[in-house]
């Protein structure tokens, strides 16, 4: 039942009445967190209420606790599809424990990830959930003077809590299976390197490479963003060398749509003069003209991992630092490759 329909809101009574429990068994049972548990008394309340259509009125709670049951996120943009499917698993997760959200949108820029920090303190979130941290920032350095609970998602920070992917082993994978094709002319186009997806995913493809006793020029590598324009324009770079690649390696499944693009522009074939391969696995890797190799992240994963720790941490409780292996995605836009 949504809090707009015009029909009489559902009661913790009638769940108790269904559930053949007292009120307070029911009270107790929706306000847990939303974890695996072995109490069948709480997961039946816990169906019937999905079953009926039950909502936390965050409102009341807050006004009986003096707690707004809202925490708040941080992130570089909503255009990226990565960030996005982060914060809905986050969203999901916080609405089912009977919490709220509130975004605040920094466009990766410094002086305006403070002013957005601001605007979600003087809305006393609870806790707060960074998916913009970068090297430099002074997020994490007010957060912890002002003791606010907080954890960085997606990206890392040294001695942080953070829920991340394992992004070296994912360059790593990335940079073996292109030598097991049999590629030893690469490229590589990072993301930005004052985050920590940008300078691992590189870390690792070079760690590869190193560990095979190949040599990757310093002209083969380039810094760009996680963008398809940055991908283009940097794959424009890279075609213009006096040798062509043979494989590219784009830490961003966008960044590599745009290297795409570069290749059919110059007149090349994707995937059978250069192989791609790109990062995160996005639902449009699989579905373009050439179907995109890539490293798989599970987005929607981290989101409701990222707010279950943050849950914690508030309550808390004892919690550590959570990385998810990744896993190779191999296409079209490598397996048509043949060495020359």
């Amino acid at each position: 039942m949504s809090l707009l329909d015009d029909g009489p809101r559902l009661t913790l009574k009638e769940i108790a009445s269904r559930a053949g429990v007292h009120i307070s068994t029911v009270s107790r049972a929706l306000k847990e967190p939303r974890r695996p548990t072995k109490s069948k008394t709480t997961t039946a309340i816990r169906e019937i209420a999905d079953s009926l259509g039950y909502q936390q009125d965050g409102y009341a709670s807050a006004l009986r606790t003096g707690k707004a049951r809202t925490i708040g996120v941080l992130v570089p943009r909503f255009t990226d599809v990565v960030h996005a499917s982060i914060y809905e698993g986050i969203d999901k997760a916080a609405v089912s424990a009977g919490y709220n959200t509130v975004v605040s949108i920094s466009r990766d820029q410094s002086a305006l990830q403070l002013t957005c920090l601001a605007t979600l303190l003087n809305r006393r979130v609870e806790g707060i959930i960074v998916q913009d941290a970068r090297l430099g920032s002074e997020v994490t350095r007010i957060l912890k003077k002002k003791q606010i609970p907080y954890l960085l998602a997606i990206r890392t920070l040294p001695g942080e809590l953070s829920v991340s992917v394992d992004d070296v082993e994912g360059g790593r994978l990335a940079g073996e299976y292109l030598i097991d094709c049999g590629h030893k002319k690469v490229a590589v186009i990072s993301g930005d390197l004052a985050v920590s997806t940008g300078r691992d995913r590189l870390e690792g493809f070079l760690l590869a490479f190193r560990r095979a006793g190949i040599e990757i020029p310093p002209a083969n590598i380039i810094e760009a963003g996680f963008s398809l324009a940055s991908g283009r324009e940097a794959a424009d770079r890279l075609l213009g060398l006096a040798e062509t690649p043979t494989a590219i390696f784009a830490s961003n499944d966008f960044t590599a749509v745009g290297v795409m693009a570069a290749l059919r522009h110059a007149g090349l074939r994707v995937g059978e003069d250069v192989a791609v391969v790109g990062y995160n696995d996005v639902e449009l890797a699989a579905q373009l003209p050439v179907p995109l190799t890539t490293i798989h992240s599970p987005l929607g994963k981290i989101g409701e991992l990222s707010f279950s720790t943050l849950l914690s941490r508030m309550q808390g409780e004892e919690v550590h630092s959570i990385k998810i292996s990744p896993q190779l995605r191999v296409r079209e836009s490598t397996s048509l490759w043949t060495p020359r």
